[in-house]
């Protein structure tokens, strides 16, 4: 995918957590479409500085095409300083299943092992998004 004005997540899968845009170079009006079922966080320098609702969003920067063109034939920069990206984190609920299997001696005195199992289901929604983008991210 090229280049574009417009930031979406088109390709959502079922099992899809998080997507991040693969282009760090937003320019300044760029329009960021966030989906019902989810929320965009705005990283700048490494750092969460803001998180977009579901909705139309225009983003503001500092990319202006031609002056930041121009800045960079000036100070000798092959691409643009002005890097932002957007995150995408699903806030769907997520279903999971999970089990063990294992081993064990039953007795001190039995020496046949006997299989040990577990299993079961699980379920998350990613709510706090600061908390998560910033200690599982």
């Amino acid at each position: 995918m090229g280049k574009t004005n417009v930031v979406t997540w088109d390709s959502q899968g079922p099992d899809d957590i998080i997507y991040a845009y693969e282009h760090d170079d937003l320019r300044t009006l760029t329009s960021v479409t966030v989906p019902e079922h989810a929320v965009a966080v705005f990283v700048k320098d490494g750092q969460l500085t803001g998180v977009l609702e579901p909705g139309r969003h225009q983003i503001t920067s500092n990319n202006i095409p031609w002056l930041t063109k121009l800045y960079n034939l000036a100070m000798g920069y092959k691409e643009t300083p002005f890097k932002v990206n957007i995150i995408y984190i699903s806030q769907k609920m997520f279903n999971g299943r999970w089990g063990i299997r294992g081993m064990i001696k039953a007795a001190q005195g039995y020496e046949v092992p006997i299989t040990l199992m577990a299993n079961g289901n699980y379920q998350f929604r990613i709510s706090d998004i600061p908390v998560f983008f910033t200690q599982v991210l």
